[in-house]
């Protein structure tokens, strides 16, 4: 399309459009009249050209292709593919046009699909984070289980150390501290684990209604520390092992009651 202005402003001039028209075969003798309709400011209504037709005469290409191509056609709604060979070295114009496939839902791509679930995955994740760092920063007593906790995973890896090296010295104390942690979250007023003795975790039990089964392991191996410590008494690998394995299942049960 070409536009050719007239005066300065240009609110007038000449519009010339060109089409380029591709013959599909050496039989086409004409090229058919064509109509254009246009828009009349001063009549103030559309108008129809007709260009009359044109005799045209279509010479054979020079450098015809040697391999074969297809062209689509439809027939009765259904595609179909017509082997024809294109003596042309221009690739044709489609002469009919095509099924036109409607896209399906958006949501239903499967890109569309993984992209959301990793994003909506992710805001999860991040809601229970801060949801549960908001509850550690309002509940003190939540927050103290949850730093106690820890503790507790770092004793008991300390006491399986000292129980396979059969190191009474370093098995004890762990094991101790680790009760004295666990009990302590069972105390109905906030308690510093370290200052419990025996007596105190025992008692802490007791109130909770924890069963025998429960009070009597704890019993044993806060009483074996208190001989070690207090006593000098003395435990082979043997014992601390099957101590070891108690204080483990110990811990156990302790988290099941207080859940």
């Amino acid at each position: 399309m070409e536009f050719q202005q007239e005066g300065e402003l240009g609110y007038s001039g000449t519009k010339q459009f060109e089409y380029i028209l591709i013959p599909q075969s050496k039989a086409i003798e004409e090229v058919p009249e064509i109509e254009y309709a246009y828009f009349d400011p001063e009549q103030r209504q559309y108008e129809t050209v007709t260009l009359e037709a044109i005799p045209v005469s279509v010479a054979p290409a020079e450098k015809p292709l040697e391999s074969e191509l297809f062209l689509g056609s439809s027939t009765s709604g259904d595609t179909q593919l017509e082997e024809s060979r294109i003596p042309e070295a221009l690739l044709p114009i489609r002469p009919e046009p095509g099924t036109l496939l409607q896209p399906g839902p958006g949501w239903m791509n499967p890109r569309f699909l993984i992209t959301n679930g990793v994003f909506a995955v992710a805001l999860l994740m991040a809601a229970l984070f801060l949801r549960q760092k908001a509850r550690l920063r309002n509940d003190n007593r939540l927050a103290r289980r949850h730093i106690g906790s820890r503790k507790i995973r770092q004793y008991l890896q300390s006491a399986d150390k000292s129980a396979s090296d059969g190191d009474p010295a370093g098995f004890f104390p762990a094991a101790r501290h680790a009760i004295q942690e666990r009990v302590s979250h069972f105390a109905n007023t906030p308690q510093e684990s370290k200052t419990l003795v025996t007596s105190d975790c025992l008692d802490i039990l007791r109130e909770s209604d924890l069963p025998e089964s429960i009070i009597e392991p704890c019993s044993e191996i806060l009483n074996a520390a208190d001989a070690f410590q207090f006593a000098d008494a003395t435990a082979d690998q043997n014992e601390l092992s099957r101590l070891n394995k108690s204080l483990r299942n110990l811990m156990t049960e302790l988290n099941r009651f207080q859940k």
